[in-house]
């Protein structure tokens, strides 16, 4: 069965704005996070959670997945999560029964730790640990919304391999990234957003849709943005990477988005002829 034959999301989830602006800063663009801040709930909580539950329930060797050796992350992330949701207005949470604000209940013990984790929150979250050279791979993750990307393919890959496809991130950024990661404390972390144009709805894109024919970068209906984090998790080497993401349309963005949004895409076209 398809993912994208409408059983899973058969309508746009779009939120009514964006919070920030996408397109602010570089990479790694980061900015200073307080763990209180780390998770955050949009408009479209609801519909997002209920999109990720049926995601997690039908397919979750397209959303899940772990390299042995990961659990003893796993296990603390779960701990770090239930501790965060039980502080956010909504939530009801029994040691490790949880009430979600959409009226969605279950306990996190009958289940793996990654299914856990993935319906508890917005977010997405990928644990990354360092090799024997002190470089951090992929071995963890629960994925419901990629963003032209296979967690498959990237699990166990090192941060340069992972962002292989993205012009931007060069070996020097991932050098850069790779410090802040294993610099990073627990009780300390960072924050950064992004912005990209697509014409597709879907929030599971492990595949980027071609443009229809006659349409270019600047038609694209839809502003897709990920406020991303890092944290270190307690007592632990491991770093968790969440993913929020958000998705609105064109005429949802602010005379400040608008304009980032033209920046960006001037910066694609001259990018791309360069290129050709």
């Amino acid at each position: 069965m398809s993912l994208y034959n409408g059983t899973v999301q058969a309508q746009p989830i779009l939120n009514r704005e964006l919070p920030h602006d996408p397109w602010r800063g570089g990479l790694p663009g980061t900015a200073p996070l307080s763990p209180a801040d780390w998770l955050v709930q949009s408009d479209v909580f609801g519909p997002q959670m209920q999109l990720r539950d049926r995601l997690i329930a039908r397919h979750p060797q397209a959303v899940i997945a772990a390299q042995a050796g990961s659990g003893a992350a796993q296990g603390q992330l779960l701990r770090s999560l239930l501790g965060a949701v039980a502080c956010v207005p909504g939530y009801d949470v029994a040691d490790t029964r949880v009430s979600r604000p959409d009226g969605a209940q279950f306990d996190c013990a009958a289940m793996p730790p990654l299914p856990a984790i993935g319906r508890l929150a917005q977010e997405d979250f990928c644990i990354l640990q360092p090799d024997d050279a002190g470089q951090m791979r992929l071995t963890a993750a629960v994925l419901c919304f990629p963003a032209g990307w296979h967690l498959a393919a990237k699990l166990g890959q090192r941060l340069a391999a992972i962002h292989a496809p993205v012009a931007a991130y060069t070996e020097n950024i991932a050098l850069r990234v790779n410090r802040l990661m294993t610099g990073l404390r627990p009780g300390m972390g960072l924050t950064r957003t992004n912005g990209l144009l697509y014409n597709d709805f879907h929030l599971f894109q492990p595949k980027l849709a071609p443009d229809p024919p006659g349409r270019s970068l600047a038609d694209r209906a839809y502003v897709r943005s990920e406020r991303q984090c890092l944290l270190r998790l307690p007592e632990s080497d491991a770093v968790v990477f969440s993913i929020h993401t958000y998705l609105v349309e064109n005429a949802s963005l602010s005379d400040q988005q608008r304009a980032g949004r033209a920046g960006y895409v001037a910066a694609m076209s001259n990018q791309r002829e360069h290129v050709a």
